[in-house]
């Protein structure tokens, strides 16, 4: 564990609350700040809408200044009829002053004078517009091209009497959407980057812009009524003002954050300092002062105290730990994470010469030792090695013992026993005994009290011929544990291993039921590794099989690779884990120098090492041809995948009647006839049936699986591995291979069937079976050309037009010992008997008519 420092503890938990008064400050500063700005927003604001509201009331009391000036010059001197809008426009820059954007005159003689300009907003008449309008109020109106404007009434005076009739009335308009001169002067006054002119349903009559405006930043948006006393109709003007984020804080309020800030972190390190001058300058004199305290302070007179309390027990600890260590009969070495040696009693000094201070294990001790040492530096268990000790004639058994120090790092201890006379005694025990050697494992009684309780509180376990034939394989498997192996290793290869394992377990515990069915995998090329084995490594595997056996799961299996001159085994599927199975598994791995492991998921992992000694070659068998009859052997799919790593083109046929009616007649050669069975009656029924069809064929048939030897057969009872497949096939000589050529049908002779689907070939396949012919179906046009070049007499039944147009050239190339039959609505043509309206079920007359005749 690292050391804790208390000076960098109290640091952070002392900057902790600084930090909250520092953000409590600053966070009331800001809303401070905040609350004083938004008050002066405010009525920065309010004076903005007072101007809004004073342009736009000044805008239209100079519209209206205009129309009544317009009015008064139109009746001034009496023009011309039909020269008042001349006379106006030729004085337009002393006459208009820009707030009108257009009028229209209804002089009292019906006349009516517009304004040229209109014709730039509107295309209206105008006539509902003027409708809608009122003396001394701006109505708004709209165009048909949906132009928002501004209506004014101004009624032409009468020069000859107050009292009299007016001459006319003058409309004045204001176009609201395209005021640019309304629009800039709201700009102008107001100092704002965006206007809108809004009616009551939020509706836009009016919007402009400010060069600089940009909708993505943000900016403060206002909307209030717009107050114009002469408006008939109310109205709303929002306005946008552009806010910086720089303003979100004043000029004031930044140096307030920063006095604040500057402030706690100066009265900060002071604490700080204070603190570590009175504190823990003192608390660092602790371990000077112990066992004389009469000066130190009255906080730390009781720790002190105890401290002295804790170093004497400490040393008397040390006394004892010494003693002991000197009086065992072992010798003890302890090691850093450097392998510097530390600490060594004094049976260690004996062995272990010469020892100077600072020195490693691995100047004291043989090379031998050092890969051990290693392997428990790396963290192993169980690590052990006997070794003749250099400079005494004596031998050690090292034990290496890892454990991590107070430090965190992985330190090694080593205890040494004295075997030589053990050794001694053990070489005259094996010379006097030489069946049994103490160096063997066997198992004690509690391992067998394990196993005998796992039985007898198994609800599901009943006994039975299986269950006494498992404890009798374990008690033959521990009496060849407890016997000395053999001295010379086998060298052979790897499948042979593998294979005679399997058959180990099958003639001790029979593997013919279903229940015992499992997964046995290894690759071909390893299979072909020959290696140095003895009896152990074929115990190891037969306990391998026995776990996978063991367990109830469908997926169980045992998948075996050689790795770097490693053999890996890998049980999987276990749901149980029997006592005396797994010591056995253990006990085997010890022996043999190995590792076993029991995953979380409930697999074994076990492996040993093998030393290699070269390959073997088997034949090569691309592209032979074997024919395959399963009969419900259980170990089906397997049987198929090893010939398909063999290279071997297998034709598997679920039975004989299968076989005989579909492959039979067509003169194929096979190199060789798998007939699989779990009995041996169902092989030899197979064969008979066989040998009646032609006596040449007795002997040649190979059995898979079965319950006992068969004489005069080869016979394959184990695994059917690619290996195994591949040895028996590979010795085959020609006696084995089968040649179907003179076979022919006694009754009816060879169909093909060709064309229509799976499922109507099928049903005439059927059929034909009826009347005893036999036929075959699923044939490709590449094979029907090849069937049909060996001369021998075949037919074939066509049940589709689109193939028979396709087979047009092989029809008439064809010699005549073939026979076409098409089923089909059209006419007949040379050489092709045509079959019209056939029902299902064929009748006699109907099969006689137009099948026995062709």
């Amino acid at each position: 564990m690292a050391p804790i420092s208390l000076s960098q503890v109290f640091f952070r938990k002392l900057s902790v609350p600084f930090l909250l008064i520092a953000l409590l400050l600053v966070l009331l500063t800001a809303a401070l700040d905040a609350y004083l700005r938004n008050q002066k927003l405010a009525e920065d604001l309010a004076q903005r809408v007072v101007q809004l509201n004073d342009v736009m009331a000044s805008y239209l009391e100079r519209s209206e200044f205009e129309a009544r000036f317009i009015a008064q010059q139109i009746v001034a001197g009496t023009p011309r009829t039909g020269t008042e809008l001349e006379t106006i426009f030729e004085n337009h820059d002393v006459l208009l002053f820009g707030g009108l954007d257009f009028f229209v005159v209804q002089m009292s003689d019906g006349r009516e004078l517009i304004d040229p300009r209109a014709r730039l907003y509107t295309d209206d008449d105008l006539a509902l517009q003027l409708e809608s309008a009122r003396y001394g109020y701006w109505v708004r109106v709209s165009s048909s091209q949906g132009v928002d404007m501004l209506v004014y009434k101004q009624p032409l005076p009468n020069q000859s009497s107050v009292s009299a009739q007016p001459r006319g009335i003058l409309f004045g308009f204001i176009v609201l959407s395209q005021n640019l001169t309304l629009a800039s002067e709201l700009l102008d006054a107001a100092a704002v980057d965006r206007i809108r002119l809004l009616d009551q349903a939020d509706e836009v009559l009016m919007e402009t812009t400010g060069s600089a405006f940009d909708p993505a930043e943000s900016s403060i948006e206002v909307l209030r009524p717009l107050i114009v006393g002469n408006l008939d109709e109310a109205m709303q003007i929002e306005f946008a003002l552009h806010r910086p984020v720089a303003e979100a804080f004043t000029e004031f309020a930044w140096w307030r954050f920063i006095t604040i800030f500057v402030t706690l972190l100066i009265l900060f390190g002071i604490t700080i300092k204070v603190v570590q001058r009175y504190v823990f300058t003192e608390v660092n004199k602790l371990l000077t002062q112990v066992g004389g305290h009469e000066n130190a302070y009255q906080e730390f007179k009781p720790l002190l105290s105890q401290l002295h309390q804790y170093q004497l027990r400490m040393r008397s600890q040390e006394q004892l730990f010494e003693l002991l260590m000197n009086s065992l009969q072992v010798a003890v070495v302890f090691c850093d994470e450097g392998a510097r040696i530390t600490r060594v009693n004094k049976q260690a000094e004996a062995v272990l010469r010469p020892l100077t201070p600072g020195a490693k294990i691995f100047d004291v001790t043989p090379i031998d030792c050092h890969r051990f040492y290693r392997k428990a530096m790396h963290g192993e268990s169980g690590v052990s090695v006997e070794l003749q000790m250099p400079g005494v004639e004596r031998v050690v058994r090292w034990y290496f013992i890892s454990f991590v120090n107070e430090y965190a790092f992985r330190n090694v201890v080593m205890l040494g026993y004295d075997v030589t006379e053990a050794n001694r005694l053990q070489w005259q025990l094996e010379q006097m005994y030489p069946a049994k050697s103490l160096v063997r494992p066997y198992p004690n009684v509690d391992v067998l009290m394990s196993e005998f309780h796992s039985v007898a509180y198994d609800p599901s376990y009943t006994v039975t011929r299986n269950s006494v034939a498992w404890f009798s394989t374990l008690a033959e498997l521990i009496d060849e544990l407890a016997r000395v192996p053999e001295s010379e290793p086998r060298h052979r290869p790897l499948g042979q291993l593998l294979t005679e394992a399997y058959h180990k377990v099958d003639r001790l515990l029979p593997l013919g039921e279903p229940s015992t069915q499992f997964d046995y995998q290894f690759s071909l090329e390893d299979a072909c590794t020959k290696v140095s084995w003895q009896k152990d490594h074929l115990n190891l595997i037969a306990l391998a099989i026995m776990a996978s056996l063991a367990s109830n799961l469908s997926g169980r299996g045992v998948e075996i690779s050689l790795v770097a001159g490693r053999l890996q085994v890998l049980v999987v599927g276990v749901d149980a884990h029997r006592p005396l199975l797994l010591w056995l598994l253990e006990a085997l791995c010890r022996v043999l120098t190995g590792s076993y492991a029991i995953g979380n998921d409930g697999h074994i992992e076990l492996g040993v090492t093998l030393e290699k000694d070269g390959q073997e070659t088997l034949a090569a068998l691309d592209g032979k041809q074997v024919v395959f009859i399963s009969n419900d052997y259980k170990y089906t799919d397997t049987c198929v995948r090893s010939l398909s790593q063999l290279g071997v083109m297998v034709h598997t046929y679920t039975s004989f009647t299968q076989f005989a009616k579909s492959h039979l007649n067509l003169g194929q050669h096979y190199h060789g006839l798998l007939i699989g069975t779990d009995s041996n009656l169902a092989f030899l029924d197979v064969v008979k049936q066989l040998e009646a069809l032609d006596p040449a064929l007795q002997g040649k048939a190979i059995c898979l699986g079965g319950d006992s030897e068969l004489d005069g057969y080869l016979h394959i009872k184990h695994y059917p591995s690619a290996y195994v497949l591949g040895s028996q096939l590979a010795g085959l000589s020609e006696e084995h291979w089968l040649n179907l050529e003179h076979l022919q049908d006694a009754t009816l002779g060879q169909w093909f069937i060709i064309g229509g689907g799976d499922v109507l070939q099928a049903i005439w396949q059927a059929e034909l079976g009826r009347f005893e012919v036999s036929s075959r179906i699923g044939i490709s046009a590449h094979d029907l050309e090849a069937l049909l070049n060996t001369g021998v007499a075949r037919k074939v039944l066509v049940l589709s037009d689109e193939v028979y147009d396709l087979l047009g050239e092989l029809i008439h190339n064809t010699k005549d010992n073939v026979t076409w039959v098409l089923v089909s609505e059209r006419q007949p043509v040379t050489g092709m008997r045509v079959i019209n309206n056939v029902t299902f079920p064929l009748s006699r007359e109907t099969f006689t008519l137009f099948l026995e005749k062709t």
